[in-house]
């Protein structure tokens, strides 16, 4: 734990120019007006790859509608979105948590505006939030990255505590974190914004603050320091801003046409789960057929057919789902949880759709042997144990009545 609180030290005096000979203290004032309150940029949409696609992602708002709960309308032109990305006192978030630098990014005609609102002193906060609270009330739909749990939390929580009237319960937001999980993390093994960057637009940042070095560039600042450290902040809080828009871009591209945009079978996998959520069961079934036959990672297999055929026994093709079911019998054993589940449903489609008593109670049979052999060693596995146990055992005694004739004595 030292060893790591010491390299992050020694990160933190290399970027806040340690090194540089003290500035006298008639000189701070002059160096901290140097940071302007209020800073905008336009960026071309050159500036990452996939942000050039944004204006044309309104084909795929259908199915990104489905991933909003508090949308109760059509989701607006992308032309017509706010983006939000904060830098704060903490990454932990609390009613002790400042939002210092409030970046707002939306795309115009000239390409892409980013607006970053920065508290030059704490006692400052209500009058930045003023300036800010218009646009805010204007916005028609929000896009961030974890900002339901960490960005749009925060800045609601300010503006209660400074007395506003918070416009963000009612605003319709769309937290990129959650599909992107689904869509990229089995590739790539990781959701943070900043590895997505890398890997998907294959972007990569030249002298960046680490992200957990921000606050206390801050308080260096607040406490006299060298202000022009913070220009470090300012350029990871815009390019924040710009990955969040291309990243979205680029995942309205593949909602839009998944077969064309790429030929990775993971990228299929989470595709398809994002059109099973959105209720698009045809494409979510074409996904996940291609995932498999693409030859998905061998521990992603059981999971992804099952999938495919519970949407095979919705659409009534149970040809399909039983060869499904049957496999994952065949090729994992019973010991496993997505095969017991296939084994159960193999079981209630032996008896109840092909009329197979006997062979729907050797699937359960050997289903519960299983189960009996099994070690569940957390609570939740353990419930969802006894769950299939009851299940199977109730299903097998059933099953007995139907194939075995009941012996009764002979009257006296």
């Amino acid at each position: 734990m030292r060893a790591q609180s010491s390299n992050l030290e020694q990160r933190l005096a290399t970027l806040s120019t340690l090194r540089r000979p003290p500035i006298p203290k008639s000189q701070i004032s002059n160096l901290k007006s140097q940071i302007p309150l209020l800073r905008q940029r336009v960026f071309p949409l050159e500036a990452r790859r996939c942000l050039s696609r944004l204006p044309a992602g309104a084909c795929a708002l259908g199915t990104l509608q489905s991933q909003i709960s508090n949308l109760r309308f059509e989701i607006p032109p992308p032309s017509s979105w706010l983006y939000l990305d904060l830098e704060t006192t903490s990454l932990a978030g609390g009613t002790g948590t400042y939002a210092f630098l409030i970046g707002l990014g939306e795309l115009v005609p000239e390409g892409f505006s980013i607006r970053q609102f920065f508290l030059a002193d704490l006692a400052a906060e209500r009058a930045l939030l003023a300036e800010l609270l218009p646009l805010l009330e204007q916005a028609v739909f929000l896009v961030t990255y974890n900002g339901k749990l960490f960005d749009a939390a925060i800045l609601d929580t300010r503006l209660r505590l400074a007395r506003m009237a918070s416009p963000l319960d009612s605003l319709p937001h769309f937290d990129l974190l959650y599909p992107a999980r689904r869509v990229w993390k089995a590739r790539w093994g990781s959701a943070r914004l900043t590895e997505l960057e890398r890997s998907v637009l294959g972007y990569e940042r030249a002298d960046d603050v680490p992200g957990e070095l921000i606050p206390q560039l801050y308080f260096d600042y607040l406490r006299g320091s060298d202000a022009r450290s913070l220009e470090a902040v300012f350029r990871h809080n815009a390019d924040d801003l710009l990955t969040l828009a291309a990243l979205t871009a680029h995942l309205l591209e593949l909602l839009a046409a998944p077969e064309e945009a790429t030929c990775e079978p993971l990228e299929w996998l989470g595709l398809a789960r994002l059109f099973e959520r959105a209720g698009e069961t045809d494409r979510a079934r074409r996904l996940y057929e291609r995932a498999l036959a693409a030859g998905l990672p061998r521990e992603y297999v059981p999971a992804a057919a099952l999938r495919l055929a519970w949407l095979y026994k919705r659409q009534r093709d149970f040809s399909r789902a039983i060869r499904l079911w049957s496999k994952l019998v065949e090729d994992n054993g019973h010991g496993e949880r997505e095969t017991l589940e296939a084994s159960e449903e193999l079981a209630i489609c032996y008896e109840h759709r092909l009329g197979e008593p006997g062979r729907a109670a050797e699937v359960s049979r050997r289903a519960l042997a299983a189960l009996r052999t099994r070690a569940a060693f957390e609570p939740e596995a353990q419930a969802r144990q006894r769950r299939l146990l009851e299940r199977f055992s109730h299903r097998l005694a059933r099953l007995a009545r139907k194939t075995v004739p009941l012996s009764l004595p002979l009257p006296t």
